[in-house]
């Protein structure tokens, strides 16, 4: 190890002068010194440094330290002291003897041009040395450390000289003047590597190609010396600071700009070489392998600003100019689901500019069509199979999310292009063909109420969770937000008023899901929703309190009272009511004007529930039965057979709606049919004791979703119409093509309207006078205030 062992003890002396290291030896007086020091002249003093030069860079070449006590380094900082300042001038003697002056500049100035020659005369020999030599690198390098350490050795000695003369200099305004470590770096440029460059550039080069081939016996370390040595050598004088200033310009200039055409040559003829020869996976595993150990390469022996630049030239030649194979594979790794070697394709491509391009079009393509075949696939089954269409779409889902997450790192792009190719195959598949996009979010929310109801298959809490989320992921895809919410509110209601939810927890944290996606508004009436549901509790324990007070206890009778604009409830067919049940009616409604005057209950029969006993049967059952069918059973208390007229005499509902019900109590054995009469089944017999008999009639449950299609259409238009108000309003005056535009951007956040019903609306809010087009222009419109 090269190193100059006086400087580093130099640096435990004092300093009271400053923060130089060696500024303590300042403190050093005549009486300091030597008598044979004290009696030497200037230009003795003169001889002994330049001597003391020669010794410092053969004592660090020869024996890599410095040989010399501390006396005789503590005199070698005093003659630097007093050749530049002429202190000891009166002993001076002899035609040698410094002329007389009163600063530092003439002494110092011949000092510096001492040590400037002795710089030159020393660079010439190493140069000499170097030239010719088989091994020009390894010397090079040798002579270079050697010369770098002696040198700071040589700066610390003249530090006199550097904090004075040179920054008198400076101020002065010389610019040819360097601090001493500073001109040591100059000469060695302009002397020794000026002469050697060419060989040393080309050592250094051919270095680097016999690494790449796999020469591991390259000495990397004479590159990286070599590499310091550019470096610092690249002084130059900045003008507007005022000083000299480090660039990489020699290292630039001489040394970076062949190594990266080097390297483009390089890996030009290799790569189209490989792929002749190999696949093109096996290529990307090359070229991977390549990359990192170009990386390595700038981490051991190239300068860091190196990296970008060398970065560029590998892209250039290993990726950009093979981009078409490359794309080309792209496709074949997504059919056969290498994530591997599409994350290793991806790698590559990102690091070159519009690489990805062609692969989100690719991924669009193929995620879309992944999703469409799947979807058919499950079509060709039931197609009321709510929780099997959900379940084709999570998996087509999760399994390209699992790909762009782990193939591609979630790159922002290629996450665009997936989302957009779900969306499409989301809203518009077999499943969809008859009704459009709007058959998606109505299956969708099925699919949530199968799964919130309480039923057999429940499963735990935390599955159900885990389940809701995976709908929350299908639910951001839906274009039509809205026609899921219509069906959603409904079905939500049922559960609330038959109190079949599974988990009021699990409501709550649906709707707060909801909520998180679309807002607050969104999900306002089924916050309300839940509100009633507890205040009808409340109410109906109150109720039950007056009716015991009155002694007017019955049968058991409770009532949910629901705000009307919270509920996605309509006014039913009206029918008769048993007296038993109109007697409990006007009692609550009696009691709920004493507690909410000026209110109007309206009552939905069709939503009414009640359970009847069978005393017919040697065994009582227990028959959950509809407002409706109550009233149909009740009067067979009287009698064991009735007419179709009879009963419709005392039900007073339409044909239509008692046959069909009729039809219902029949399927369940309840009652037998014989002709027009319809007879108590005396021989009833069920497995359980408590029966639902108020099944669902399938044609009911067509015609409820068709009118709720219905009613999304006519709330649609309100929405649009309130849309086109609001913007023209802020507005004032829009032209016609901006007016659509932003009422599509605003509106799409729940469902995306068609050009053609904007317009409607347009011109139904002219009919209404809410705005006008302007005078003279066929596409201008003004709000009217």
């Amino acid at each position: 190890e090269i190193r100059a062992d006086w400087t580093g003890r130099s640096s435990a002396v004092q300093e009271p002068l400053g923060n130089h290291r060696l500024s303590g030896y300042h403190t050093l007086n005549r009486e300091s010194q030597t008598p044979a020091m004290a009696n030497l002249s200037v230009a003795e003093k003169m001889e002994k440094l330049q001597q003391s030069f020669k010794d410092t860079y053969q004592d660090i070449r020869d024996k890599g330290r410095l040989v010399m006590t501390m006396q005789e380094r503590m005199n070698l900082v005093m003659y630097v002291t007093e050749v530049c300042s002429n202190q000891n001038n009166s002993k001076a003697a002899g035609p040698n003897a410094l002329p007389m002056n009163t600063g530092a500049n003439v002494g110092g100035i011949e000092f510096y041009n001492v040590i400037k020659a002795f710089l030159n005369d020393h660079c010439k020999a190493v140069c000499q040395d170097c030239l010719g030599a088989d091994d020009v690198l390894g010397r090079f390098t040798t002579q270079w450390e050697t010369y770098r350490v002696a040198s700071q050795s040589l700066d610390h000695l003249c530090n006199y000289l550097n904090r004075y003369m040179v920054r008198r200099s400076h101020e002065d305004g010389e610019k040819n003047v360097y601090e001493i470590y500073q001109l040591t770096l100059i000469t060695w440029r302009d002397v020794v590597f000026s002469a050697l460059k060419k060989d040393l550039i080309t050592a250094m080069l051919n270095m680097i190609r016999n690494e790449r081939n796999g020469d591991a016996s390259v000495n990397t370390s004479l590159i990286q010396a070599a590499k310091d040595c550019l470096v610092q050598i690249g002084l130059r004088h900045d003008d507007a600071q005022g000083k000299v200033i480090p660039t990489l310009q020699v290292y630039e200039d001489n040394f970076e700009k062949d190594f990266l055409e080097r390297t483009q040559a390089f890996y030009e003829n290799e790569s189209q070489i490989f792929l002749q020869q190999n696949s093109v996976i096996e290529y990307m595993k090359k070229v991977e392998t390549r990359l990192s150990e170009e990386s390595k390469r700038v981490n051991q022996y190239l300068h860091e600003k190196t990296r970008d630049e060398l970065d560029k030239v590998c892209n250039n030649a290993m990726i950009i100019k093979h981009m078409p194979q490359l794309h080309g594979e792209f496709k074949t790794l997504l059919d056969e689901d290498r994530l591997v070697d599409l994350k290793r394709l991806f790698t590559l491509l990102k690091r070159v500019d519009k690489g990805l391009e062609p692969l989100r079009t690719e991924l669009e393509q193929h995620v879309h069509s992944q999703g469409i075949a799947a979807a058919e696939a499950a079509a060709s089954g039931d197609q009321e199979n709510y929780r099997g269409y959900v379940d084709t779409l999570l998996q087509v889902h999760n399994k390209f999310a699992k790909l762009v997450e782990q193939a591609f790192d979630n790159d922002s792009t290629l996450v665009a292009a997936f989302d957009k190719a779900c969306r499409k195959f989301i809203n518009e598949n077999a499943f969809t063909k008859d009704k459009g996009s709007t058959r998606s979010p109505e299956l969708l929310a099925k699919c949530c109420d199968s799964l919130l109801k309480v039923s057999a298959k429940n499963p735990e809490e935390d599955e159900l969770e885990r389940m809701l989320n995976d709908i929350m992921t299908i639910f951001k895809y839906i274009d039509d937000k809205d026609v899921f919410q219509k069906f959603y509110s409904k079905m939500l209601a049922k559960r609330l008023v038959t109190s079949s939810s599974a988990s009021e927890d699990s409501e709550r944290s649906m709707i707060s899901k909801l909520k998180q996606v679309c807002g607050n508004d969104y999900t306002q009436k089924l916050q309300k929703m839940f509100g009633d549901i507890g205040v009808s509790r409340d109410l109906n324990a109150k109720f039950k309190l007056h009716l015991e007070h009155i002694n007017a206890v019955e049968i058991d009778f409770s009532v949910q009272v629901l705000t009307h604009t919270a509920w996605p409830f309509q006014q039913g067919a009206e029918h008769a009511l048993p007296a038993e049940l109109m007697r409990c009616i006007d009692r609550f409604s009696t009691f709920y004007q004493s507690q909410h005057q000026g209110r109007k209950l309206s009552w939905l029969y069709q939503h009414s529930k009640g359970e009847l006993r069978t005393g017919f049967t040697p065994k009582p059952y227990y028959l959950g039965a509809s407002t409706i069918q109550i009233a149909i059973l009740l009067p067979y208390n009287n009698a064991l057979s009735l007419s179709f007229q009879d009963i419709l005499t005392q039900v007073a509902c339409k044909d239509d709606v008692l046959q069909s019900n009729l039809e219902n109590l029949v399927k369940v054995k309840l009652l037998e049919q014989n002709g027009d009469n319809y007879v108590l089944n005396e021989k009833l017999k069920y497995k359980k004791l408590r029966m639902k008999i108020d099944q669902p009639i399938k044609a009911e449950q067509k015609v409820e979703a068709d009118e709720t299609h219905k009613n999304v259409e006519e709330d649609r238009k309100l929405a649009i119409q309130a849309c086109i108000v609001r913007i023209m309003k802020a507005r004032k005056r829009l032209k016609h093509t901006l007016l659509i535009d932003e009422s599509i951007a605003q509106l799409s956040v729940r469902f995306v309207p068609k050009v053609p019903v904007i317009k409607r609306c347009i011109d139904v809010l002219i009919e209404k006078d809410y705005l006008k087009r302007v005078e003279g222009s066929r596409d201008e419109y003004d709000y009217v205030a």
